[in-house]
């Protein structure tokens, strides 16, 4: 067999512009020079490919220390408080290790909630999908998405996001059964498994037979998925923290955040992926943006033919 590694990011770079006419949509982000800070550091973590959501005022900073990199599609930024036509979503590969071949951009068909009520619908969140070369005769499906809004307020949200997990693995069903090739699916889910029905959405819709793991459950709760429905498992730098709904866990690696890396396989496929490490990188971008990214080691084995 072949074997061999790669690292694989996701990022919510909080891209949004600081101000649109009139109004402050952002006022705390990181702005211009923020962002280039973001670049700088994800230029000397040096991974082989991630992806970005958010993506919108800053595309000229956050790409200007990368340019070792392949970019994906940018749709612009936002510039209505109504409606843009545009994901906020980016995706980048180093030159010198992996490459991607095509882009397909998907949007979700079902969504919930204008400017006062999570900004959904301003504008069109999806996912998109791009197929990796990680080594010779080595390629993986990745998905990258931002996703509905969640909400504790009624049942719309929670609706839409559903929908959304649904939609997103029944194009991973269809995905595997043409390419028989493993898929990552990473990005700002705004998910949690003590919030979100994974199982009836997610995990039950994917094809029977196909094997799955989230790598910060593999190795930060033993492979014990949490509980759904059950108080969240924050970390201790969130905002907005309740500790009559939630569990804060002081170690920023055990706390459930709603950046996920997922990956796939098909038992049955000749190149096989399983993550080696997880880490939502605290120490190096605290502080440059409201989320931090987070970094999965892959490891990969290709069966080949006598």
């Amino acid at each position: 067999a072949a074997t061999g590694t790669f690292t694989a990011a996701t990022y919510n770079v909080d891209g949004l512009p600081k101000k649109i006419s009139f109004f402050t949509i952002n006022g705390d982000g990181p702005g211009s020079d923020g962002t280039k800070t973001i670049s700088s550091a994800i230029a000397a973590d040096n991974w082989d490919f991630f992806g970005f959501s958010e993506d919108f005022a800053y595309h000229t900073e956050l790409t200007s220390a990368l340019g070792g990199y392949t970019f994906g599609t940018y749709r612009g930024s936002v510039k209505s408080i109504s409606s843009n036509n545009t994901d906020g979503l980016g995706f980048a590969t180093c030159n010198s290790t992996c490459s991607f071949s095509n882009e397909k951009i998907v949007e979700f068909t079902s969504d919930y909630g204008g400017i006062t009520s999570g900004a959904n619908t301003c504008i069109k969140k999806g996912f998109r999908h791009y197929p990796v070369t990680v080594a010779d005769g080595v390629v993986v499906d990745v998905i990258i998405t931002h996703m509905n809004t969640y909400s504790s307020s009624g049942s719309s949200h929670l609706n839409a996001q559903h929908a959304q997990l649904k939609q997103i693995a029944q194009y991973i069903n269809n995905l595997i059964a043409t390419n028989n090739r493993p898929v990552i699916l990473m990005g700002d889910t705004n998910c949690r498994y003590t919030r979100h029905d994974f199982k009836t959405y997610f995990w039950d819709v994917l094809n029977s037979g196909l094997t799955y793991a989230d790598p910060w459950v593999e190795f930060q709760w033993n492979g014990v998925y949490p509980t759904y429905p059950s108080k969240s498992l924050m970390v201790s730098d969130a905002t907005g923290t309740n500790s009559s709904t939630d569990i804060i866990c002081e170690n920023p690696q055990k706390g459930e955040v709603v950046d996920k890396v997922i990956y796939i396989n098909n038992p049955n496929a000749p190149v096989q992926i399983k993550a080696e490490s997880y880490l939502r990188d605290y120490d190096n971008f605290n502080g440059l943006a409201d989320h931090m990214p987070i970094v999965v080691k892959f490891s990969f084995e290709k069966t080949i033919s006598e």
